[in-house]
């Protein structure tokens, strides 16, 4: 087929992919407005070795996966429940909870999803709180340069909304 051929097809039947756009855009504006607000809340807790040599470094970077594992266990979970106030189960409070390690730089990063973000603000703190008290207290019995300095970063910590982004989802059902 030659290019005028093509051309004559998409003059003649272009509206059909341009309704399509619009019709995916409305339907995709129409589930972003049926979704619940879900909100997210990020902290960070800095694990920083006492001193800067290579072997007490690479210690601490490899207890950071033992850590995060630690923070998502049911007990924690429902201490954290407790110590917040908070009316959810302990395997909801987990659900919600991810814990992810920054080697790079000796961080764990401890983000909460919730409908209510102030909610989500206190999961992330709450559960951060709990595990820097209990870091601190086990390295208060350690030889002072073989511990790791565990600390929130910033607890001034705010949140974003994750959920629904209706112009963004309409901008991609019409893609």
């Amino acid at each position: 087929m030659s290019i005028q051929e093509y051309i004559r097809i998409i003059r003649r039947r272009g509206w059909i992919v341009i309704v399509a756009a619009l019709l995916a855009a409305v339907a995709a504006f129409a589930v972003s407005t049926i979704q619940k607000d879900l909100f997210r809340a990020t902290v960070y807790v800095s694990t920083v070795p006492a001193r800067p040599d290579w072997g007490l470094g690479n210690t601490a970077k490899d207890l950071m996966r033992n850590f995060a594992l630690n923070l998502r266990t049911y007990e924690n979970a429902a201490e954290a429940i407790a110590r917040a106030k908070l009316d959810q189960d302990p395997n909801d409070f987990l659900a919600n909870t991810q814990v992810a390690t920054e080697a790079d730089n000796f961080a764990i990063k401890i983000e909460a999803r919730n409908a209510d973000g102030e909610v989500a603000k206190l999961m992330a703190l709450t559960l951060a709180q709990m595990f820097v008290e209990e870091r601190t207290e086990y390295y208060a019995q350690q030889d002072k340069d073989n511990r790791i300095e565990v600390k929130i970063r910033s607890s001034a910590i705010g949140y974003d909304q994750i959920q629904p982004k209706p112009m963004l989802n309409s901008i991609a059902g019409s893609v």
